[in-house]
């Protein structure tokens, strides 16, 4: 189930300048402008290669701008596709980058706080939140459109990929999600996997965490909570309800 959420693609035309492709990798957006193109994360295997694909055709010679929402590869494996252009990440260190993603597809700009574009008839917020996810977490805001990228800090049907040396932090993902929903009042929310909603999909995924808060701390029962979430997609032995419930306890030192 992992590896077919990584490969298949679904392809929606929000609008005559926005296209949503989720799957392959993270979701990505296009967004068409009358004189730049933005994208939102370059996916990984083939999935990078078709969402390129897409973006040359829209983009013809205009310029491009990609944002990678965070450095992990199913993200940011296509960003070599857009050498020549320009590249925005997190103000993560060359160290840290190099050493997940290689020198190619090497981000352009660092972004330490916020940033804002404009592109065609939108206004596009970037922000890097900090640490959730990993270090250096950036959401996008489409803002005339209302519609919040928040990356992996939100996954609908996927259990977390959490990594401690990346700064994985559940109690930053919760805090730093209600704080991008409060101050962008998005109608629209897409998440780093998984489909495109509403605030009811924070909702849905604090829950998780809250339930295997809950496992960590001896108040319910591990496999209750297992079978409540056994349709959700794991990535191996690395992400699944026993591995979250193992980070929680690590994160609030519980032995």
């Amino acid at each position: 189930p992992f590896l077919k959420a990584m490969s298949e693609i679904e392809v929606i035309e929000f609008d005559k300048n926005l296209t949503l492709v989720l799957g392959g990798g993270g979701n990505s957006a296009i967004l068409v402008g009358d004189k730049e193109v933005l994208v939102v994360d370059s996916k990984i295997m083939r999935g990078r290669t078709q969402l390129f694909d897409m973006v040359k055709q829209k983009a013809g010679n205009k310029p491009i701008i990609l944002v990678n929402t965070h450095l992990h590869g199913d993200h940011t494996k296509g960003n070599p596709l857009y050498t020549g252009n320009t590249i925005i990440a997190g103000a993560y260190s060359k160290e840290e980058w190099v050493t997940e993603n290689g020198e190619d597809g090497f981000p352009t700009e660092w972004l330490k706080d916020t940033k804002e574009i404009s592109i065609g008839d939108e206004t596009v917020i970037l922000k890097n939140v900090g640490q959730a996810h990993t270090q250096n977490d950036v959401v996008v805001f489409f803002k005339n459109r209302k519609m919040l990228f928040l990356g992996d800090m939100l996954m609908i049907g996927m259990h977390p990929f959490l990594k401690e040396k990346h700064g994985s932090k559940i109690t930053l993902y919760i805090e730093k999600t209600n704080l991008a929903i409060e101050e962008f009042q998005p109608e629209k929310i897409i998440p780093g996997h998984g489909h495109i909603g509403g605030k009811e999909l924070v909702d849905e995924f604090h829950a998780y965490f809250a339930d295997t808060k809950s496992v960590a701390e001896g108040k319910s029962e591990l496999a209750t909570v297992e079978e409540k979430y056994k349709n959700w997609i794991s990535f191996f032995h690395m992400a699944g309800t026993n591995a979250t419930v193992k980070y929680w306890k690590k994160e609030l030192g519980i032995k």
